[in-house]
């Protein structure tokens, strides 16, 4: 995750666009996730792509390099961009009134900066998209925890011989891995039940699934046409507390929970879109809440140009919440 800790951090985050980061080493066939950073200022998450962006012979997924350095694009002025802004679900359900409150402010700063704003979404099925995304994701976690099994039980003996087969622990993590079994409670119920999910899932439900996002991609990407970026929230609601998402509730109280915190920044996951979270805003409790700025694919130059203004006219970077790491 990049841009969902930059939220509730009050730090910028972008996740670059498919195809622009190396994906060596290749533990998944997972084609959602990228890497970058979070940084308290956009010229440091510049530095930083300009230092790692670029994907190797082999990749599934490449991009044409940037004609610019991101470096240079700090500070560059971004024109004037069609933005289009969501202040609600993308099926239309509220989300917290604070950050509601946070998106229109932030569709005003755009305003105020010279930048054409309206009120618009994608044509998405809200549910059709989850159903999907789930099944994908849950795929991949069980992918994952095969993967590790396989390594594990691999790597064991060679473990074994160093540490000596009176350990009865190492001993006893073999049998476990040689039979291809782990306690549940060696991962957290939501990793198993992700697992789960993916079991009684199809190898045809899954490409069906992978159909459905597709559609979905073309559908953003012909709303994208239209508009240079799309602003949301990055979260549903403010940071949550430690605890308040419970990993112990039904399988569809928790899908809940989590589709009401997180219901934006999965769609730029899937479609391979560059996105942001940019700290503008802050709660009546004092906890940061992010906005959040899709692109068209392969266009970091204009996120970075958008943000690097935003900065400039809303400084962050020396703002902390009441209570926080240096306070300690």
């Amino acid at each position: 995750s990049i841009r969902i800790p930059a939220s509730a951090c009050g730090v910028f985050g972008l996740k670059p666009s498919r195809g622009r980061m190396p994906r060596i080493p290749a533990s998944t066939a997972d084609f959602l996730a990228t890497t970058l950073c979070v940084s308290r200022t956009v010229r440091d998450t510049a530095a930083f792509l300009d230092a790692t962006h670029g994907a190797p012979v082999g990749d599934p997924y490449r991009l044409p390099p940037p004609p610019t350095p991101y470096a240079d694009e700090v500070g560059a002025d971004p024109g004037s961009l069609r933005v289009a802004f969501t202040a609600s679900g993308i099926d239309g359900t509220p989300v917290d009134h604070e950050v509601a409150a946070a998106v229109r402010a932030t569709a005003e700063r755009c305003e105020g900066l010279g930048h054409h704003v309206v009120e618009a979404s994608p044509p998405l099925d809200a549910e059709a998209v989850e159903s999907a995304f789930l099944a994908l994701w849950a795929a991949l976690a069980e992918s994952a925890f095969k993967l590790i099994l396989d390594t594990a039980a691999a790597r064991a003996p060679i473990r074994l011989v160093r540490r000596g087969v009176g350990d009865w622990r190492t001993m006893k993590l073999l049998s476990r891995l040689q039979s291809r079994g782990l306690p549940h409670d060696a991962f957290e119920p939501f990793t198993w039940a992700l697992v789960d999910h993916s079991r009684r899932t199809t190898a045809a439900d899954l490409a069906i699934a992978v159909t459905r996002l597709q559609e979905a991609t073309y559908a953003i990407a012909g709303f994208m046409r239209d508009f240079d970026v799309w602003l949301t929230p990055t979260l549903g609601t403010p940071p949550v507390a430690i605890g308040e998402i419970d990993q112990s509730a039904d399988w569809d109280d928790l899908r809940a929970q989590l589709t009401a915190y997180v219901p934006f920044t999965p769609i730029a996951n899937f479609a391979g879109l560059p996105a942001m979270s940019v700290p503008l805003d802050w709660s009546g409790a004092g906890v940061p809440l992010g906005s959040h700025f899709t692109g068209r694919s392969g266009n970091e130059s204009t996120l970075i140009r958008l943000a690097s203004q935003l900065e400039a006219a809303h400084p962050w970077a020396g703002r902390r919440p009441p209570v926080h790491a240096a306070s300690a």
